[in-house]
């Protein structure tokens, strides 16, 4: 046995001892961590000092079996300080979702369709192909919390002289529109004297514009107002 799988063997002579100085393998040709006769020591355990490899090349490598009826965890701890972490690689190939990272249901592996993947920052669910944005999602979302959608409130206000005019209002790049609105802006005296002809989103641009038709019936000015609500949808 090498030393990293006989370590927990007691030190000093006897049996352990002898145990602990045999070689009943060669030493491999890469640092690979090598089977112990069945069963293992037990409260065995070994130490990868290097680089290593484990698995082979069939189609389930490497297996982790539990008996527990409760939990099954495996914990990556990493004691360095202060800021130590685990990068999780996976090697390039010539599958269509070479370089992705993927959980998937074993029981359903012949589907290849993963319960999450993981590929050049973008994360998918549910979804057999990679993922082509930050969050991709095949079916549909429950959450009990808040979406931040960049919602924007957009406001102009004008001077209005007597007779129709039309006004516009455009959602900044990147964003959609959902609402809008205008009329009188002061909600006074002067409210009669405005009318909505109409209020909606542009024929031109309906996706992001606001298009607000006035009269305004006084031979005086009014000030008028329009708003348009924008959020990051699609």
């Amino acid at each position: 046995m090498y030393a990293g799988l006989a370590q927990n063997q007691a030190a000093g002579t006897g049996r352990d001892s002898a145990l602990s100085k045999q070689k009943t393998v060669p030493p491999p040709a890469s640092p690979y961590i090598l089977n112990q006769a069945f069963p293992p020591q037990p409260n065995s355990s070994f130490y990868i000092t290097g680089m290593g490899t484990i698995g082979s090349t069939s189609d389930i490598p490497f297996t982790v079996n539990s008996s527990s009826a409760s939990r099954t965890a495996i914990l990556l701890a990493n004691s360095s300080t202060p800021n130590g972490s685990w990068l999780l690689n996976v090697n390039n190939g010539a599958t269509p979702d070479a370089g992705t990272f993927s959980l998937i249901n074993l029981q359903a592996h012949a589907t290849l369709t993963p319960i999450a993947a993981f590929t050049n920052g973008y994360v998918s669910i549910n979804s057999a192909a990679p993922p082509v944005a930050a969050l991709d999602v095949n079916g549909d979302i429950h959450a009990s919390g808040v979406f931040m959608l960049g919602i924007q409130y957009l406001k102009q206000e004008h001077s209005m002289k007597q007779g129709y005019q039309a006004y516009t209002l455009d959602c900044p790049a990147g964003y959609q529109l959902i609402s809008g609105g205008g009329g009188d802006r002061d909600l006074n005296g002067t409210i009669k004297d405005i009318q909505v002809a109409f209020s909606g989103p542009d024929e031109d641009a309906p996706a992001t514009r606001w298009r607000l038709y006035l009269y305004n019936s006084s031979k005086s000015s009014r000030a008028v107002v329009i708003n348009c609500t924008c959020a990051k949808v699609k």
